[in-house]
Order: C-alpha cells, then sequence, then structure tokens
C-alpha cells in the first residue's frame, strides 16, 4: 500500500510540472510546433557549424511552421528513438550540412527499410535539395540517394509527388535524376523497366506516371 500511495503521488507530482505547457500530442494534431521540442535533450557536442551562410540560409528557408510531415507531428519523430540524433538536430537547425558523416547518415535514411521513419528523412532531403549549393559543391552529391529511393520505394515515390505539400518537388526530383550517371544509352527505356519492375502494385494510372516523369528525364537532358 505505501509503494501504491508514493507511486501515485510521484504521478501526481509529473502531471502538475508541466502547468499550463503541457500537450496532448495527437497524430492530426495541427496546433503543434518544433517550438515544443526539448531541446536540452539533444545532443550537440558533435554539431557541425562551419558554415555562418548556410545557417542564415536555412533560418530564412526553414521557418518553425513546418510543424506536420504528412499528418503527424514532428514530435513524433523527434520522441523515437529510431530517428538519429544528427537528422533531429538538422531539423531543429542545430546541425549544419556538410560533406561529413552525419550529414550521408540523414540521406542514406532516405533509402531505410523502415516505413514510419522514412516519411520524416524524405521530409529532410527536400531541405538538402532547397539549399542548392550552399552546404556542398559537389552537384552529385544528392542524385544517388534520389535515384536508389525513385528505385526501391516506386509506389510511395509517386504518391508523394500526388501530396498537395510535394507537388512543388517534381522538377527538382526530375533533375536529380537527371544529373545521375546512368550507364545506359536509352535511359527512358531503363527507368520505365526498372520501376514498373520494382512496383508493388502496378496499375494503369501509375505506369502512366512513371513513363510522364521518364519522359520529364529525357526533356530536361536535351534542354541541358
Amino acid at each position: 500500500m505505501y509503494r501504491r500511495a508514493l507511486l501515485f503521488t510521484l504521478l501526481l507530482i509529473l502531471a502538475s510540472c508541466g502547468g499550463g505547457k503541457s500537450k496532448l500530442f495527437m497524430p492530426d494534431s495541427s496546433r503543434w510546433t518544433d517550438q515544443d521540442v526539448p531541446l536540452s535533450e539533444l545532443d550537440t557536442v558533435n554539431v557541425n557549424t562551419d558554415s555562418l551562410n548556410t545557417s542564415e540560409e536555412m533560418k530564412k528557408l526553414f521557418p518553425p511552421s513546418d510543424s506536420l510531415i504528412e499528418g503527424r507531428p514532428v514530435s513524433f519523430y523527434m520522441n523515437r528513438g529510431d530517428v538519429s540524433v544528427a537528422a533531429k538536430n538538422f531539423y531543429l537547425l542545430r546541425l549544419l550540412p556538410s560533406q561529413d558523416e552525419p550529414t550521408f547518415s540523414i540521406l542514406d535514411s532516405l533509402c531505410s527499410k523502415n516505413d514510419t521513419t522514412r516519411p520524416f528523412y524524405y521530409f529532410l532531403f527536400l531541405r538538402f535539395y532547397r539549399l542548392g549549393e550552399d552546404w556542398t559543391t559537389e552537384p552529385e552529391v544528392l542524385p544517388p540517394f534520389a535515384t536508389s529511393y525513385s528505385m526501391d520505394f516506386v509506389d510511395e515515390f509517386y504518391k508523394k509527388l500526388e501530396m498537395p505539400q510535394y507537388r512543388w518537388s517534381y522538377p527538382y526530383w526530375v533533375e536529380m535524376l537527371s544529373l545521375n550517371k546512368f550507364s545506359v544509352d536509352d535511359i527512358r527505356s531503363y527507368l520505365i523497366q526498372i520501376q514498373t519492375k520494382k512496383a508493388k502494385k502496378l496499375t494503369k494510372e501509375l505506369r502512366k506516371e512513371i513513363a510522364a516523369f521518364a519522359d520529364s528525364i529525357v526533356k530536361h537532358n536535351s534542354q541541358n
């Protein structure tokens, strides 16, 4: 009985500590913002801070209003142990990307087999692209990751391109795949062959989307 009473007392103390700031994190919450993330819980010892220009550009491009990722509050990902500290810090603008191990670990996670965390890494991957050459002078850094993702997660790739929050990225994906060095003469046929083969559910509509995307890459290449 004493232990139960003590436990109950502790629970009451913990519940009162939040005061008016306590929140209920619902999957479809629209009230959560990244300002609610407990910054003190993140490891910042190895944060890369080698570029003030990149830092300023990140603040301009990525305001705190980015609070939902495909309907889930960012806290959903921030509170997960299977999301890297580097990824969390990059979202919070505390890790400045560079051609180093922490950055490449985030990029590599775009192709993670973890269906739950991959949307977060997809969101971050587009941030890398939007930063342009502010963090890398080598344009060939992103294309291999973009190509692997579009080939390994075909259904998901086209589904995201249809989402209102990601439609703007269509030409970016075209450009990234166009920059990849394919060792084939007929890129269009190659892309269609690989994506139709790896699609989990190859519908008539998906076939059209694959062909249209391949045509966009061919067109992009002919104009450059």
